[in-house]
């Protein structure tokens, strides 16, 4: 709550009041239940939120309470400086009654404390009445969303940023083994013993051809 704000708006609808409930004719309103008192608290939540921007129920019944108070009291003011023209309407009242009614007391010196307690009166309606406007304002012009002043901060948590699963491990695939083909080992033919055994085997089976000498010679020899 702006302090600046609220005196200001405050201080408005107490003139406004003020003004409206002791200009003549006009003032005899007041006895429709203080309809100019209660009329200024909704002004005075009005420009409270004209100046502040938004307004609450609570803030309303307090710049309400407030007007009310500061028009009380330019009341009283004025109940005091008209104490010489009430001095005289008591004083013109009493000669009229005669000291039979009054009892031989001048009404006259009743003047100082009657406007003394008329002032303490009206101060304590008038706030009475300005808490009611001040309510009616705040109902009617409230903000509809949560202000400034009623949001309760929370603090922000950062959200944590999502872990990402550590990579697969890739395993090196070895290049698979090339088989080589087993070879069997191969003896080595010796010529001279193989011609020598085809050219016997030749020889039994054609007995008639005669046997072709070899050119190599004999190794045994």
């Amino acid at each position: 709550m702006n302090a600046k704000n609220l005196l200001l708006a405050s201080l408005i609808g107490g003139l406004v009041i003020a003004v409206l409930s002791n200009f003549p004719f006009i003032n005899w309103l007041n006895c429709i239940l203080c309809m100019w008192v209660w009329l200024g608290g909704i002004f005075a939540a009005w420009l409270y939120k004209r100046f502040e921007g938004s307004v609450t129920v609570g803030q309303g019944a307090a710049v309400g309470a407030l007007a009310g108070l500061i028009a009380g009291l330019v009341g009283a003011v004025i109940s005091l400086l008209g104490f010489t023209g009430t001095q005289a309407a008591l004083d013109a009242m009493s000669q009229y009654l005669g000291p039979e009614v009054t009892g031989g007391i001048q009404l006259s010196e009743l003047a100082g404390p009657l406007t003394v307690f008329a002032g303490i009166i009206n101060v304590l309606i008038y706030a009475l009445f300005g808490v009611v406007g001040g309510l009616i304002g705040g109902s009617i012009f409230k903000s509809k969303g949560p202000t400034a002043a009623t949001v309760v901060s929370t603090p922000v948590v950062p959200t944590p940023a999502p872990q990402m699963p550590p990579p697969p491990t890739v395993m090196p695939v070895e290049p698979p083994l090339q088989s080589t083909p087993l070879q069997e080992p191969v003896e080595p033919i010796q010529e001279s013993d193989t011609l020598s055994q085809s050219l016997d085997s030749f020889s039994l089976d054609n007995p008639d051809e005669p046997t072709p000498k070899s050119d190599k010679p004999d190794s045994f020899s």
